[in-house]
């Protein structure tokens, strides 16, 4: 096993190599809208309390990546309503951190996981199997996606295919997929793309294309890519790692380049 060093940063995220392994490690930090669970008046519940009007919109807005929307409208109803618990519990969640470390290990088979030029992505075949280590500073709902060299998107987490692991992951280190499980990559040579997106709250969005991505077959996985850009790409905690697929590896080891 190539064992990796970790490194934790802000944005912008990168690859760097080391002796023997990749470390694709990161940490995406900063104050995030959360959601664990809707507030209402007294206490933490599912729906929303009715001494507590707009705050209906304001989880909406949320729930749809537009926090300044939703900020705008709990810091409006604060200054309308300073001690009112709902929206004091609410504006708590848009304003709790959260951290996501990340780290990519690989298994180095006999198809050349270390060509790779210094500074560029990470070069794999299907002989040089990987995982994924995320590490949640507190309870987060996780999605890790992957798009192939020809844009099709796969689901990696939440996948009940890939780990037995749902969101919301515990705090601390969790691998995907789970146990003795890997990733490889694409036969087909080519850029592939790693995704992650982290929130102290489910994202509906997200949970959906998940699930319509681990059955879906030809072009509606790349509508599906195109659709999880669209939407993760306003995540005030989201990743991006880029990982070249050298193709399925020759019975010697070689790769077919």
């Amino acid at each position: 096993m190539s064992k990796l060093d970790v490194i934790i940063f802000q944005h912008p995220l990168a690859f760097r190599l080391f002796a023997g392994g990749l470390v694709a490690a990161g940490l995406l930090g900063g104050g995030a809208a959360v959601r664990s669970l809707v507030p209402k008046c007294g206490g933490w519940f599912w729906k929303a309390c009715p001494a507590c009007p707009g705050l209906d919109e304001a989880i909406a807005e949320r729930d749809a990546g537009r926090y300044d929307k939703a900020a705008a409208l709990t810091g409006a109803a604060l200054r309308a309503h300073p001690g009112q618990t709902c929206w004091l519990d609410f504006n708590t969640q848009l304003n709790s951190p959260l951290k996501v470390g990340f780290k990519l290990d690989f298994l180095p088979g006999r198809g050349g996981a270390l060509r790779r030029a210094p500074g560029g992505p990470l070069r794999l075949s299907t002989s040089d199997p990987y995982y994924v280590l995320v590490n949640p500073s507190v309870k987060a709902y996780v999605y890790l996606f992957q798009t192939d060299p020809a844009g099709n998107l796969t689901a990696i987490f939440p996948n009940p295919g890939t780990t037995a692991l749902k969101n919301p992951l515990p705090p601390g280190e969790q691998r995907i997929p789970g146990g003795d499980h890997n990733l490889t990559v694409s036969p087909q040579a080519g850029m592939e793309h790693l995704y992650l997106v982290a929130a102290n709250w489910e994202i509906p969005e997200l949970q959906q294309i998940a699930q319509q991505a681990a059955s879906a077959k030809g072009g509606s996985r790349k509508s599906l890519a195109q659709r999880f850009l669209a939407r993760a790409k306003d995540e005030k905690h989201f990743g991006h790692w880029d990982v070249e697929s050298l193709g399925a590896a020759r019975p010697d080891g070689d790769t077919k380049e």
